[in-house]
């Protein structure tokens, strides 16, 4: 108990003050409730309405209702409702903000998944097997591997209209196809190893060089200056070819981890081969010497069959069968790790990037084609399916708006993307 005298100043400004103060310190205003809905689903194209409601203000009235997405404000006024049109395909959230008669707010959202499936433009029937599929530089022309057919070159200047340019026989069992920088040579791996094949001209194309494995390959890459070629074999792993001499290539060194060999990448500097090596997960593997690659490290625990890496190098994206996707940590490459996963319904084949690096397309064998939302590598999102046919790989035009599938038995499928775009 203080039984000290404290002198209090009251301080009268006008009777209205004073009866306002009085009624903040005796009936404190409650904040309003937001209430933004359930969850939506609509197709793409469809408008949706948002509806607040529900929201309410237990000790006055709501003044205000703010509908908002990212940075962008689509309704405020005084009604609850707000109808929202042009919403991009995939998981879309929208915050709702209400203010009261006394300038308190309260918040929620709302999601709103769009449906969408892609728009077949055009196909191409190839032989048998599409299963690998990569575009010229200038994306005029796609390179097919078909298993059966041998390498397909297919002019999509009018993705609508894709015609073939020039088809080339391989050995058999065609399994992949690279293409040099400058676009003028296509490294092909089929059953018996590489071939090297001139396509400066494309309705000229032809084999200029061979080297064999004593197995089957599976991918094959070349350097950036083209002297240098990394064959994936499936049994015997990478093979490092010396193809400055296209007509004798021959053999630098190689590397194994054991176990069935699928898919390979290199690092920007082209001095780190990303193994795709079935049981044997991924092999980061340093191929600054030729002539002796070593281990750097490895990530185990899972059966990878396709990679590639985030154009910083930081991020290994692994197709993971029948276990979807996963993202790899590679930031330092002696020490992967473990970020995120995503668990698509069909077999991930393989995988490609968005050129802004927050979306990535899955070639999910029997489960078609899925798009995922990245930006958030810890926690993926589905942006939606376009395509429901078999997908062993996929590749993308240069501004993301048109998918180029490798369709197994379906050839190469031609799919406008663009409602999918992050």
């Amino acid at each position: 108990y203080d039984s000290a005298i404290h002198p209090i100043v009251l301080k009268i400004y006008n009777a209205d003050d004073i009866y306002d103060d009085v009624q903040n310190l005796l009936y404190p205003n409650i904040k309003p409730v937001a209430n933004a809905g359930e969850d939506l689903s609509i197709k793409f194209g469809e408008s949706v309405t948002l509806d607040g409601s529900g929201s309410y203000d237990s000790d006055g009235y709501i003044a205000e209702y703010l509908w908002y997405k990212d940075d962008t404000i689509y309704c405020k006024s005084n009604t609850s409702e707000c109808t929202v049109e042009g919403i991009t395909a995939g998981y879309n959230v929208f915050e709702l903000v209400v203010k009261d008669d006394k300038g308190a707010v309260g918040r929620d959202s709302v999601k709103v998944f769009v449906d969408s499936k892609g728009v077949l433009l055009g196909s191409y029937d190839t032989y048998r097997y599409a299963l690998r599929v990569t575009l010229s530089p200038d994306g005029t022309i796609a390179y097919v591997a078909d298993a059966v057919g041998g390498l397909y070159l297919i002019d999509i200047n009018q993705p609508a209209e894709p015609y073939l340019i020039k088809h080339l026989a391989t050995w058999g069992n065609t399994q992949s196809t690279f293409l040099s920088e400058d676009g003028t040579t296509a490294y092909v791996g089929d059953i018996y190893g590489l071939e090297i094949i001139d396509v400066t001209n494309p309705l000229e194309a032809q084999r200029v060089g061979r080297y064999t494995t004593t197995r089957s390959a599976r991918d094959a890459v070349a350097s950036a200056d083209g002297s240098v070629g990394y064959l994936l074999d499936y049994y015997n792993g990478l093979q490092i070819i010396d193809i400055s001499n296209w007509t004798s290539p021959s053999l630098i060194g190689s590397y194994t981890a054991g176990g069935n060999a699928y898919r390979l990448t290199l690092s920007n500097d082209g001095n780190i081969a990303y193994i795709a090596y079935g049981g044997s997960g991924l092999q980061i593997v340093d191929i600054t010497n030729p002539a002796a690659p070593v281990s750097i490290s490895e990530y185990r625990g899972m059966y990878v069959y396709g990679v590639t890496v985030s154009p910083d190098g930081n991020m290994a994206y692994l197709a993971n069968g029948n276990y979807g996707v996963k993202i790899i940590d590679i930031s330092d490459p002696k020490n992967p790790f473990f970020i995120g996963r995503y668990d698509t319904p069909g077999y991930a084949k393989n995988v490609a990037l968005s050129k802004s690096g927050n979306v990535l397309y899955v070639a999910d064998g029997s489960g078609g084609v899925q798009i995922l939302d990245i930006s958030n590598p810890e926690e993926l999102t589905l942006i939606g399916s376009p395509y429901s046919g078999q997908a062993y790989d996929v590749a993308l035009s240069s501004d993301d708006t048109i998918l180029y599938i490798a369709g197994h038995t379906r050839g190469l499928q031609v799919i406008d993307v663009s409602a999918f775009k992050h």
